[in-house]
């Protein structure tokens, strides 16, 4: 059986297409890399898909390209296209950048998604992970499916939160930078301990920039390094990376729960208790 679903159009007409707002930005360098596939096989390979008022759902690359070449625009007409489809479409479609689906669904209205597109502009040093770790600090795994999926949630004082957070994150990347190895574990380690219940914020700048660091080999060790520079001469040190472990564990929603491991610890006198 087969069957005809849709009809490619084809048009030198470029004035009746538009843009539509909430779509991923058009970037030059995509444009120039899509119109020289265009020189190299002499025509558009495909068309692209607009709504009933000539909107461009998906392809506005191909557009651009073809337009400032002054090629014709192969084109499918669907009244069912919409945004919506649009981000379905490019789920899976490595074209499509996490921020381009942030921009997206923040264009689209998303208050969730704004207050992440500003954090994610505002902190571009640090990586898309820690963003996302600043607002879910339960959460050490970034579910990109969830931000796909239009699935993200942030709240007021979740962005209020993130925002001290990453602050004091920045306050380290220099540092970090110097440092070498896996930057964005060492950074993700001290935005845990930035919850941490019993860590002097002011102790731990002070210390790391007094310490001598090896390159980072993942978060594990940035605990452990960290946890050798903030106990120097402590007597009463706190077991970083054994609490890291805990926190991993048990799944805790919130480092609060460390401040009972840490009077059983004083209870025991004994740093293996920390793992058990």
């Amino acid at each position: 059986m087969q069957r005809k679903i849709a009809e490619v159009w084809e048009t030198d007409e470029y004035e009746k297409f538009k843009f539509v707002g909430g779509n991923r930005e058009v970037r030059d360098a995509r444009v120039k890399k899509i119109g020289k596939s265009f020189d190299d096989n002499g025509r558009v390979l495909n068309p692209i898909f607009v709504d009933e008022n000539y909107g461009i759902i998906d392809g506005q690359g191909r557009y651009e390209a073809a337009r400032k070449r002054g090629m014709t625009i192969q084109y499918i007409k669907d009244a069912s296209f919409d945004l919506k489809a649009c981000v379905v479409l490019n789920k899976y479609n490595t074209n499509w950048s996490l921020s381009d689906y942030v921009g997206s669904y923040a264009e689209q209205g998303s208050a969730d998604y704004r207050y992440l597109k500003i954090l994610m502009d505002k902190y571009l040093k640090l990586s898309k992970s820690a963003v996302y770790n600043a607002v879910h600090p339960d959460r050490f795994n970034f579910d990109t499916n969830a931000v796909k999926n239009g699935q993200f949630k942030c709240s007021t004082e979740k962005y209020n939160e993130a925002v001290k957070k990453l602050d004091y994150e920045s306050l380290f990347l220099e540092t970090a930078t110097t440092i070498g190895g896996q930057i964005g574990a060492f950074l993700m380690a001290i935005g845990f301990l930035f919850d941490h219940p019993t860590v002097d914020k002011d102790k731990l700048i002070k210390r790391v920039r007094n310490h001598n660091f090896r390159p980072i080999g993942n978060i594990n060790d940035a605990m452990k390094q960290l946890e050798d520079a903030y106990n120097k001469r402590e007597r009463n040190p706190i077991f970083f990376e054994a609490d890291f472990k805990y926190f991993l564990s048990k799944r805790v929603t919130t480092n609060k729960d460390l401040v009972e491991r840490r009077k059983q610890w004083a209870r025991n006198k004994d740093k293996s208790s920390y793992y058990n």
